[in-house]
């Protein structure tokens, strides 16, 4: 999940998006948005830091537990988007970009394709290992990982032979 505040000449916005879908807040017509007065100055660092301490405090819900009645497809405001300012990435998927990246940059490095598998090692924090075990993101015939201690070692193959 990411989180953007775009400054508009009318209403400045914050978007909620997990890639596919996006939520819009004008906060309208008070202009606060979970305490934060989007209108401030330093409207999108009071953001940055009220997402950051609901996520260490737990409560930050998932997409999905959040409601807003202006929704649509992420390609729809592509635009928008890219003038506005990233406030918040859930700290999970930043890892998942990492492992994601690091995967990409070693078959890039070794010219592995098709068959050849790839592998990099991660360390993850105890929490880390958890989202892991718990997402499904790498439950495929196309990766195979384990730990050994705080490390996860993870191996990637593009062509699955059958």
């Amino acid at each position: 999940m990411k989180i953007y505040f775009e400054k508009t000449n009318g209403n400045n916005l914050v978007i909620i998006t997990d890639g596919e879908t996006a939520k819009i807040f004008d906060a309208a017509p008070t202009g606060i948005y979970e305490g934060v007065d989007l209108y401030d100055q330093d409207a999108s660092e009071q953001l940055r830091e009220r997402f950051r301490e609901l996520e260490e405090a737990g409560e930050l819900n998932d997409f999905n537990d959040i409601y807003s009645p202006d929704e649509m497809p992420v390609e729809e405001l592509a635009e928008e988007l890219e003038g506005a300012e990233l406030v918040f990435e859930k700290e999970w998927e930043k890892k998942v970009k990492k492992i994601d990246d690091a995967i990409k940059n070693k078959m890039m490095e070794t010219g592995a394709m098709g068959t050849e598998p790839v592998t990099v090692r991660i360390k993850l924090t105890e929490e880390e290992k958890k989202l892991f075990i718990d997402s499904e993101k790498y439950d495929s015939d196309h990766y195979f990982w384990e730990f050994e201690g705080k490390e996860l070692v993870i191996s990637y193959t593009e062509e699955v032979e059958g």
